[in-house]
């Protein structure tokens, strides 16, 4: 049976067109959508990749920051930073090395013990390859990191030092990253990277190792700052030894000086001292007189020398007790008024601001010494016919503060001196005329400073100077007054005297002799020791340099013999009167010091005490 072909009409044949250009196009679409879908997805992919990759990278920063700020071994810094680069980048091999700039401002690069490398690779031949050298510019990729000043990469380690290239090549590493750490403008250090990726880092990258560069940075800056603050901490401790040194040396110094200048100014205004007690006619007792004040003013001078000193080394200790002020004030301003009068001075002490009688606890001393300075330079300072006010004045309360003025007529201060008339050794035009040391006021600032008072100048309200100082001291209850000591005539009294100065040794029995007492004496501690042995004694005098035996190791001999029922008291008698002195005269058993050269009526006062003691009226311990 024959099938019959049945042929499209164009209507079908145009449609049967119509429906595959359709086709073709939702293909063509398609296709174009899945490309557009593709491509999208690769960007996605790409920009999350990257988002990733910076959210690492930030992570990293802010690791290295934090280790930097809270370790104080930049080396465990740097190893960080090696481990956590390596990490990130698949770098195999890294290491630090330093930059150091010679004397000659020379760039120096300075292999270090920090390296990254796998735990099986053996990196000894690049490690022995890496030595210290100069730092050559644009050579290999440490010299481009340093030309740059940036971080780089080489795609061939053809430029660097043989020996190093051969070493990493036989690790299978022929390529290079580094990039600098910088402090500043100066590249402190260079971390370089050996790998064989094919492809080196992107621009990105690089610009990321800049940033680690620059935190690294802080770390080498912090370590830099604490290198500087340790030896300048140690620069300080050395002039601090040293100036304590300087300090001990001058304190030894004064302390010779000391006894070398009192020690024959001991016996000059001793024997002063026993010729104006003897008859004299007019004009040998105006010599005596000139002797003994010239003899004085060396002593004060000296005496101020010592107290500068003490005061340097911070050996002014406060010695507070009860005493009546208005009583002090009074016997500072008897003393001088004699000298005021003879200046033709009006010396006028005023107490009417200030309780009477007025008992505190202070340092006696220090207010007596700083109230002496004041007075005695007004008379100093104030022509003939002026006039000098002494005036004490209270804020009443618990603790009270005391102001005490000193007011002249005299010329006053000028105006381009009175910002360091209380510093050591500065005098004013008419200081220098009249003479002196220029110590006086530093003393008393000092003092009035170790008491937590102050002191200062202001011009007279009229004509003249006003000095003032003020403290604060507590109010006490009034104190028994000591007893008077009487006159001392034919003292029945056994005293033992160690000296071995001729001059000094004959000053002692003239001052004794005047008071009924012959002394025993001997020339050293040895011989004391044997005299005490053998003799009982009521009182012993005793110097502290002497030849054989000085007097501390002689006191703790004869303390060490036990003689006798009571305690015989010794008194050191010397020229070495520094605080460190009296300690260990104090540590050896002695029960008190007197300076020379001798006050002596400090001396009858402990002759007086002792016979007191020895008639059973005196106290225990021995009280000097």
């Amino acid at each position: 049976m024959t099938s019959a072909v049945i042929p499209f009409s164009p209507a079908q044949v145009d449609a049967a067109s119509d429906r595959e250009a359709r086709i073709a196009r939702l293909e063509r679409r398609l296709s174009r959508e899945l490309l557009a879908r593709r491509e999208a997805e690769a960007i996605a992919e790409a920009a999350t990749h990257r988002l990733y990759r910076q959210g690492e990278r930030m992570r990293l920063l802010a690791d290295l920051a934090l280790e930097a700020n809270r370790s104080d071994d930049l080396d465990t810094v740097l190893r960080a930073a090696l481990r956590a680069i390596g990490s990130q980048t698949g770098w195999p091999v890294g290491h630090v090395q330093l930059v150091e700039t010679d004397a000659e401002a020379m760039d120096w690069l300075q292999p270090t013990a920090l390296w990254l490398a796998p735990p099986d690779t053996d990196i000894a031949a690049l490690r022995r390859a890496t030595t210290p050298r100069r730092a050559q510019i644009g050579g290999g990729v440490l010299g481009q990191v340093m030309r740059l000043r940036g971080a780089c990469t080489i795609e061939s380690l053809a430029s660097c030092p043989a020996e190093r290239r051969r070493a990493a090549s036989a690790l299978g590493l022929n390529q290079g990253v580094g990039f600098p750490i910088l402090v500043g403008d100066e590249i402190a250090a260079v971390v370089e990277f050996f790998h064989d990726h094919g492809r080196g880092p992107d621009a990105e990258t690089l610009a990321f190792l800049d940033q680690i560069g620059a935190v690294l940075g802080r770390a080498f800056e912090r370590r830099r700052a604490e290198r500087a603050a340790q030896e300048a901490r140690a620069r300080l401790e050395e002039s601090l030894a040293a100036a304590e040194a300087a300090s001990r040396a001058k304190t030894h110094l004064l302390a010779v000086a000391s006894h070398e200048v009192r020690t024959p100014l001991n016996a000059v205004l001793g024997l002063a001292e026993v010729l104006a007690r003897s008859p004299l006619d007019a004009t040998q007792r105006e010599h005596v007189d000139g002797v003994r004040q010239a003899g004085g003013m060396l002593l004060r001078l000296l005496s101020s020398v010592l107290d500068f000193a003490r005061i340097e080394s911070g050996a002014t200790p406060l010695v507070p007790a009860p005493f009546n002020l208005a009583d002090l004030a009074r016997e500072v301003t008897g003393v001088w008024r004699a000298a005021a009068g003879a200046a033709q001075l009006d010396l006028h002490l005023d107490l009417s601001a200030c309780p009477d009688p007025c008992w505190i606890s202070a340092d006696s001393g220090k207010i007596e010494q700083t109230l002496t300075n004041l007075v005695s330079n007004a008379i100093k300072f104030t022509p003939a016919g002026g006039k000098i006010l002494v005036r004490v004045e209270t804020t009443p309360s618990a603790s009270p503060t005391f102001r005490i003025v000193v007011e002249d007529s005299g010329a006053g201060v000028p105006a381009e001196d009175i910002d360091r008339i209380f510093d050591p050794f500065q005098q004013a035009a008419l200081g220098r005329e009249v003479g002196g040391a220029g110590l006086g006021l530093a003393i008393c600032a000092a003092n009035l400073r170790a008491m937590g008072g102050d002191i200062g100048y202001q011009p007279a309200p009229e004509r003249g100077s006003q000095f003032w100082f003020s403290f604060v001291a507590e109010a006490v209850d009034a104190q028994a007054e000591p007893a008077k000591v009487d006159a001392l005539t034919d003292l029945p009294l056994r005293i033992l005297a160690a000296e071995d100065n001729p001059a000094n040794q004959r000053v002692l029995r003239l001052l004794l002799e005047q008071v009924g007492i012959t002394p025993t004496v001997v020339e050293d501690g040895a011989a004391a020791v044997e005299a005490a042995r053998s003799t009982p004694f009521d009182l012993i005098l005793m110097d502290a340099n002497m030849p054989r035996m000085d007097g501390p190791a002689a006191v703790e001999a004869i303390r060490a013999l036990g003689i006798g029922k009571d305690r015989t008291p010794i008194v050191m008698l010397t020229a070495n009167v520094f605080e460190d002195d009296v300690r260990r005269y104090r540590a050896a058993g002695a029960d008190g010091v007197l300076a020379k050269p001798l006050a002596v009526a400090e001396l009858y006062a402990v002759l007086a005490e002792v016979q007191n003691r020895v008639a059973g009226e005196g106290l225990e311990p021995f009280p000097i």
